[in-house]
């Protein structure tokens, strides 16, 4: 991922999250995020989160890769979760007292673009 689209993940979820948007990495062609991506579960260590890739529009055939990120409780100063690029995560010792993000890579035969989801609250 190209640190532009890493920043924006931060300085969203530093600008109160909730209202990120889905942004197409500069430069890239590719799908367009009609909808953004989303994190369910329950926010507890131990449990798992599954992401939901949103809705994208593109040419051809779409295929998604995640990534999740450990940010500080205000949902900022992110860092990317060693291994954690599945659609599913499962907390571990370390994400107490945290919040987690989440980036979708949606790729096409034309390009590839990012989705960010909201920050996840805090987890227990």
């Amino acid at each position: 991922m190209k640190l532009a689209a890493l920043l924006f993940v931060c300085a969203a979820a530093a600008a109160g999250g909730s209202e990120a948007q889905d942004v197409a990495i500069a430069g890239d062609a590719g799908p367009v995020a009609a909808a953004r991506p989303t994190v369910a579960g329950t926010l507890q260590q131990g449990k798992k989160l599954t992401a939901n890739p949103g809705t994208w529009t593109g040419s051809g055939t779409i295929t998604y890769s995640y990534q999740w990120y450990r940010c500080d409780g205000n949902g900022a100063h992110c860092s990317s979760v060693h291994g954690a690029t599945k659609a599913t995560y499962t907390e571990v010792a370390k994400d107490p007292g945290h919040s987690l993000g989440l980036t979708v890579r949606a790729v096409d035969p034309t390009g590839a673009s990012a989705g960010y989801a909201s920050p996840a609250g805090l987890v227990a």
